[in-house]
C-alpha cells in the first residue's frame, strides 16, 4: 500500500478555489516547459450585436469530441430569434460553457469571421506572441487536460457549465515560439500523412470496388433514368410500381430469387436455452456503419425480454434511420451459447445455405443501391421511419452457384479486408501523432 498518497498538500497561494475535486486534478506535468496560466494569454471578448431583421448572418456549431467550429449556416435576421448575440472573428478561440469540458471547443475559422454566437458560447482572443493557436487548441483537446476540463465545471446532471475563472487559473506548459512552431511541424507532418493515406485509399472508394466487383460479376447495372420498364411476368413481385424499384439487381446470368425464397426473415429461436444462460447482447452502435463488423459484444441473460433474437450466422439488418442508411448490418458470429439478442430495429435474415452463402447476401444487402432503393420503403413518422419488412421479403437477387459464391465472397473479403488494414493505419497515425505531440508539450 505504500504506492498510496494519504495526504496532498497545496500552498494557499496556488489555491484556485475551495472545491477538492480541483485541487485533485492540478496539472501536475513533468514539463521541461515553463508553466504559464492560461488566462495570462486569453482575453475575453464580447462584441455584442442587436440582430436586425434585413441582414444575413453566419452561425457557428462546435462539434462535441474535438470536432472543431465549423459555419452552421447563413440565414436572414428575420428568421434568429435570440436577436442579443456577439460577433466572432477568424482565429478567436471559441467554445460552449456548457459542452467544453466534452471538447466542445476550437478555433474559429476564416469562413465563420464576423459570424454570430449566443451567449452560450465564450469567444478568447489569443495572445500570439505567447502561444500559437493551434498549440493551445491542441493542448486544450489532449487526453491530459481532459481531467482538468472536468475540474473546472461542474452543475447538475449533463449541463455542467465551465467555471471561467477556474479555467482561466489553470496553468499549462508552454514552449517558446520557435519550440512550438517545431512540434507544430512535425505534428502536422504527421497528420497529413494520416490524411493522404486516407484520401488514397478512401473507404468509400474501397467500398465503390465491391459494388463493381459484384455488378461484373452477378448483376447488370439499370440506368434509373429510363423512361420505359419491361418485366417479365415470371419476375413480377407485386402488382404495383415497386416491381420496378425492386429491381435494385438485373442479371442476365443467373436465375434470381426474391429474398424471401432463399432466406427467412425475423426467424424464430430454433435452439432450447435455459432463462439463468448467458446469451451474446449486440446494440445497434455495437455494430460499425464504416465496414459492417460487430465492434463489442455484450452479455445478458436468456431470460431477457423486448429484444431481437437472432442465431450464430445469421445476418442483422438495420431497419430504422439513419442507421439503415449508415449501412448497420453484420453476420453474427462468436456468439455465446450460439445466442444473441440485440436492437428491435434489427431485421434477421436466415439463409437457407443450401442455396445462398450468408456472406453474398450480407455484401448484397449493404450495398448503396439496396440501402438506396429501400428509402423508397420507408413506412412511420419523420424522424422514426424504418424499412418494411416487406421490401427485403420482395427483394430479387441473382443468385449463382455455390461454388461461384464462394469465389465472390474470398475476393470481397481481401477488398475488406484492405479497407479495414488501411482505415486501421490511419488511426494508428494519428493517435501517434497526437501522443508525440503531448509527450513534447507534457512530457514523457
Amino acid at each position: 500500500m505504500e504506492h498510496m498518497q494519504r495526504l496532498n498538500t497545496v500552498s494557499f497561494s496556488n489555491m484556485q478555489n475551495w472545491s477538492i475535486l480541483s485541487h485533485l486534478t492540478v496539472t501536475n506535468y513533468q514539463s521541461k516547459h515553463k508553466h504559464i496560466k492560461i488566462g495570462s494569454f486569453l482575453k475575453r471578448i464580447k462584441e455584442a450585436v442587436v440582430i436586425q431583421d434585413d441582414v444575413y448572418y453566419k452561425r457557428a456549431t462546435i462539434k462535441i469530441n474535438n470536432g472543431g467550429v465549423f459555419l452552421r449556416d447563413t440565414v436572414l435576421g428575420k428568421n434568429i430569434g435570440t436577436k442579443n448575440q456577439f460577433i466572432i472573428k477568424k482565429g478567436q478561440l471559441l467554445l460552449s460553457k456548457i459542452d467544453a469540458r466534452n471538447g466542445a471547443f476550437g478555433i474559429v475559422p476564416e469562413e465563420l469571421d464576423n459570424g454570430v454566437i449566443t451567449g452560450n458560447f465564450w469567444t478568447y482572443e489569443i495572445d500570439t506572441t505567447k502561444i500559437l493557436p493551434q498549440i493551445l487548441s491542441n493542448i486544450l483537446s489532449s487526453k491530459r487536460f481532459q481531467e482538468r476540463w472536468e475540474a473546472c465545471s461542474n452543475g447538475t446532471t449533463n449541463r455542467h457549465y465551465l467555471q471561467e475563472a477556474d479555467f482561466l487559473n489553470t496553468s499549462i506548459p508552454v514552449p517558446s515560439l520557435s519550440e512550438q512552431a517545431e512540434i507544430l511541424s512535425v505534428y502536422n507532418s504527421k497528420m497529413a500523412e494520416a490524411n493522404v493515406m486516407q484520401y488514397e485509399h478512401s473507404y468509400n472508394e474501397i467500398e465503390n470496388e465491391i459494388e463493381k466487383y459484384l455488378q461484373l460479376r452477378a448483376y447488370t447495372n439499370i440506368d434509373s433514368n429510363e423512361k420505359l420498364s419491361f418485366i417479365n411476368y415470371s419476375d413480377c413481385l407485386t402488382w404495383d410500381v415497386r416491381n420496378k424499384q425492386q429491381r435494385v439487381f438485373i442479371s442476365s446470368k443467373y436465375k434470381q430469387q426474391a429474398l424471401s425464397k432463399v432466406a427467412q426473415i425475423n426467424p424464430t429461436i430454433r435452439k432450447n436455452i435455459l432463462d439463468e444462460e448467458d446469451v451474446s447482447f449486440i446494440p445497434m452502435e455495437c455494430v460499425s456503419d464504416l465496414d459492417g463488423e460487430i465492434k463489442e459484444k455484450r452479455t445478458c441473460k436468456a431470460s431477457a425480454k423486448g429484444f431481437t433474437k437472432f442465431e450464430e450466422g445469421d445476418i442483422i439488418w438495420a431497419k430504422i434511420t439513419p442507421c439503415m442508411q449508415n449501412g448497420k448490418s453484420a453476420i453474427v458470429r462468436g456468439l455465446i451459447n450460439g445466442i444473441g439478442y440485440g436492437s428491435t430495429e434489427f431485421y434477421v435474415i436466415r439463409v437457407n445455405e443450401t442455396v445462398v452463402l450468408p456472406e453474398y447476401v450480407y455484401y448484397l444487402l449493404r450495398m448503396y443501391r439496396v440501402r438506396e432503393t429501400a428509402v423508397n420503403h420507408f413506412s412511420g413518422s419523420a424522424g422514426q421511419q424504418r424499412v418494411r419488412k416487406s421490401f427485403l421479403e420482395e427483394l430479387s437477387i441473382p443468385v449463382p452457384s455455390l461454388e461461384e459464391q464462394e469465389v465472390m465472397v474470398a475476393t470481397l473479403n481481401n477488398i475488406k479486408s484492405e479497407i479495414i488494414t488501411n482505415r486501421t493505419r490511419v488511426e494508428e497515425l494519428i493517435c501517434q501523432a497526437k501522443r508525440d505531440f503531448e509527450n513534447a508539450i507534457f512530457g514523457e
